[in-house]
């Protein structure tokens, strides 16, 4: 058996060498983006170039202020590969919180969604460390950022900038990712996850007694991936070449049920607030009444944040569905303490291409 290290730029590897599937976005116009693991592993491996030639060195951090977006997953595995720490930030959270991260990290980049421009415009002023803005998804109008910080639309710097990389050479305990409790228990507090975490944690999110993934799946990775590694799902997903289903920022109960039913999504995964759980069941209930759950394939629904009413209605919802032996399963608590006792710190069918 070849030893090597844990390293997580291995999932996409494998899903670009061996699977025929890919990820699925949703656009803000209402299309849906198809990329193959391929072209996803190319374009991260060249983004990994880019970043390198912007002077960012082997460790630092590059914070995200991003939604569940094709390009979103690319910079989890540009910067992973290449050794650099993912910085993963809740835009939800307050100004002064983020500030307060993101300085205690010293992220050198910030890479944002197009809508989150103003909040990222404000915290760069408040973060004197942060060399460089990179703006994601879509082409970005005129940013006037500070003096010092360069401003890059995320087509053009690897247009401009990228060059392929060689991944994963270093040590399998070397920090992957940068996560920060949302303040539960008073300020909030960071976890660091290395490779070798995500690699196991991956390993056992296979597995058949939690996520059981399978190349036939079709995964709604509606979780988001600001929160605890989108559980993992950006790794275990492609490990085992199943399609990724996307649904940018737009989380309506109509957007995600459309989704669900279009692609023929057979896990779904979330973490529904109080209000966003609501619309979901209002969306649900409409397509209740105008048509059989026999349109869906769902297998497994994953939630955290467990609201009960919500569960009774998709148990009841989706156990004609054609996904075999429908389950609703709460896996935030697990899931929270697999991936965070590894580290914690004190500071910071046919995919139709």
């Amino acid at each position: 058996m070849q030893s090597y290290p844990l390293t997580v730029d291995k999932f996409i590897d494998h899903a670009a060498a061996w699977s025929t599937n890919g990820v699925v976005q949703a656009l803000p116009d209402g299309q849906r983006l198809r990329v193959p693991y391929a072209d996803i592993r190319a374009r991260a491996n060249r983004l990994s170039g880019a970043l390198a030639a912007l002077g960012l060195q082997f460790g630092e951090r590059v914070g995200t202020l991003a939604w569940n977006t094709r390009h979103h997953l690319e910079i989890y595995y540009a910067t992973m590969g290449l050794g650099l720490v993912c910085h993963t930030l809740n835009p939800r959270l307050t100004v002064g919180q983020l500030a307060a991260m993101i300085r205690e990290a010293e992220n050198v980049a910030l890479a944002f969604a197009p809508d989150l421009a103003p909040l990222a415009l404000e915290l760069v002023s408040l973060c004197p460390l942060v060399r460089h803005l990179i703006v994601m998804d879509e082409p970005s109008n005129a940013i006037a950022a500070p003096d010092g910080v360069r401003v890059w639309d995320y087509e053009q710097l690897l247009s401009v900038k990228g060059s392929p990389q060689e991944w994963g050479k270093f040590d399998e305990n070397t920090p992957a990712g940068l996560c920060y409790t949302s303040g539960t228990t008073s300020e909030p507090k960071g976890v660091l996850y290395t490779h070798r975490s995500n690699y196991l944690y991956t390993l056992r999110a296979l597995q058949a007694d939690a996520f059981g993934l399978t190349a036939r799946d079709v995964v709604l990775v509606a979780v988001p991936m600001f929160h605890a590694n989108g559980w993992g799902l950006p790794f275990s997903v492609p490990a085992a070449g199943a399609r990724m289903i996307l649904p940018g920022r737009n989380l309506s109960g109509e957007s995600l049920v459309a989704l669900m039913r279009d692609e023929e999504v057979t896990i779904a995964v979330g973490v529904p607030s109080r209000q966003g759980g609501r619309r979901c069941l209002s969306a649900f209930s409409r397509v209740a009444q105008r048509e059989a759950c026999e349109h869906f394939a769902i297998r497994q629904v994953g939630q955290g944040n467990y609201r009960r009413r919500f569960g009774r209605f998709l148990r009841r919802f989706f156990r004609g569905s054609r996904g075999s032996r429908f389950q609703f399963v709460e896996r935030d608590h697990v899931i929270l303490i697999a991936v965070v006792l590894e580290q914690r710190v004190d500071g910071p069918g046919d995919f139709g291409c």
